[in-house]
């Protein structure tokens, strides 16, 4: 994939691979790469990118972080109430208020699951800390965001007397 980029004044910028349907597979080669992609967004958006806060993405309906207050409340206290921001991207949330946000993380919590996918929107030197039950054996989270130089942190929690037959959580 080749983007004829006039907005960051790279010239053409070439991909081995891309997004497609709403899967990313082999992004990127490696932190070059992403750090590339980040001007284009930036350029193209008008957004800075800036490790600045911390955000928690809160699940609904599957994956629940069964103690998110608990996480909140301590994140507030080491971070400061102010940098925290708890957040659920789902269709509805306009694409543009997804990257704004992530275009601020310094660091992103989150169950597992397609939400820790947002790494590549995060500044470069950020952090992933993705919680993850005994089932859910998945790296593709971890590969994402390690090719776009930002840490990755798997937390595996027992939760299997939560499971109740389901195959992942």
């Amino acid at each position: 994939v080749t983007f004829d980029d006039t907005h960051s004044g790279l010239g053409n910028v070439c991909f081995r691979e891309a997004v497609v349907g709403g899967q990313t597979h082999s992004f990127f080669q490696g932190p070059f790469d992403a750090q590339i992609w980040r001007r284009i967004i930036e350029q193209f958006y008008g957004v800075v990118l800036e490790r600045r806060d911390v955000v928690i993405f809160r699940r609904e309906h599957s994956r629940v972080l069964v103690n998110a207050d608990n996480v909140r409340s301590l994140t507030q206290r080491v971070f400061g109430e102010e940098r925290v921001r708890e957040v659920s991207f789902w269709q509805e949330v306009p694409f543009a208020k997804q990257l704004e946000t992530m275009s601020k993380a310094a660091v992103l919590i989150s169950t597992h699951g397609s939400n820790s996918n947002h790494a590549i929107y995060m500044p470069a030197g950020g952090v992933v800390i993705e919680i993850v039950g005994v089932k859910a054996d998945y790296l593709l989270a971890q590969r994402i965001s390690l090719s776009s130089g930002v840490f990755h942190f798997r937390h595996t929690v027992d939760n299997s007397e939560l499971l109740h037959g389901t195959p992942l959580l």
